[in-house]
């Protein structure tokens, strides 16, 4: 089960990110897990990057490990998103989508701490992004 909050003003096309979100799911063998996807405002986001890796500033994505049948929840800023797509020359459906990959792939236990985690993350980053 995928759960959606928009706890934003941004239209967001909700329906979209399930199809991004069950594409890595059943990519991952995690198809039968739970995860919640929270849209969040900056200050939300700075809140929750403060408290949880007390990092003082804005976040585009978090991710928090679930417990049981739960793999856990993303949590993403749209408005920090958009300001990356734009620096990056990305549309922000894409750059949301690949946001969303990157949340899920942490939560199925892929970091990018060493050099050859990272090669490997991407790597599943741009896989999953190419299939949307």
């Amino acid at each position: 089960m995928i759960e959606i909050n928009n706890l934003t003003e941004s239209k967001i096309d909700e329906e979209f990110l399930r199809r991004v979100a069950e594409r890595v799911l059943t990519g991952e063998k995690k198809r039968r897990k739970g995860l919640s996807i929270a849209l969040v405002t900056p200050k939300h986001s700075a809140e929750l990057n403060k408290r949880y890796r007390g990092k003082s500033k804005i976040a585009n994505i978090l991710s928090f490990e679930g417990e049981g049948s739960e793999l856990g929840e993303v949590i993403i800023c749209p408005q920090e998103v958009r300001k990356d797509a734009a620096k990056y020359g990305m549309m922000f459906e894409r750059a949301l989508a690949w946001m969303l990959i990157h949340g899920i792939l942490h939560l199925a236990g892929y970091n990018h701490k060493k050099e050859r985690d990272a090669k490997i993350m991407g790597q599943k980053e741009l896989t999953y992004l190419s299939r949307i």
